[in-house]
């Protein structure tokens, strides 16, 4: 008995060790200029960008209207980070939607690419099918 409860432990700690099971540790890389980066940086530190686990994106230039969406941040954040990506009309394309709307779920809705949240609501998203995108310059 002593040894099938060490062997648990082991078998716990090897899982943990590797991730798996826990999205929030998992994310994309995507690739920018510096210019695109010193955007990022000016950006609140606590906002977080999530593209879909499953098919995640490589950048963020060409997203169409409804492939992004932004939830609880000023119309300025998104406006200002699509637009480092040579977005020039994001005023007509930006998507407000809570980050508990239907549509704001990764594992359904197959036409959503981008969520640009604040991290307190990273995590529903996480258990919905995101991943968290991580930007390094060239």
């Amino acid at each position: 008995m002593h040894v099938t409860r060490i062997c648990f432990v082991c078998l716990v700690l090897v899982i943990l060790g590797c991730g798996c099971g826990s999205s929030s540790t998992a994310s994309v890389t995507i690739t920018v200029s510096q210019k695109q980066m010193d955007v990022i940086k000016s950006l609140p530190e606590d906002v977080v960008c999530l593209t879909s686990a499953k098919d995640p994106i490589t950048s963020l230039a060409g997203l169409q209207d409804d492939e992004f969406a932004s939830w609880p941040t000023s119309p300025q954040i998104p406006q200002k980070l699509m637009a480092a990506f040579g977005r020039e009309d994001t005023v007509v394309g930006l998507h407000i939607m809570a980050a508990g709307h239907v549509d704001a779920d990764f594992n359904k809705n197959k036409k959503l690419r981008l969520f640009i949240t604040h991290e307190p609501s990273a995590e529903q998203l996480l258990k919905r099918g995101g991943v968290r995108i991580v930007f390094k310059t060239q």
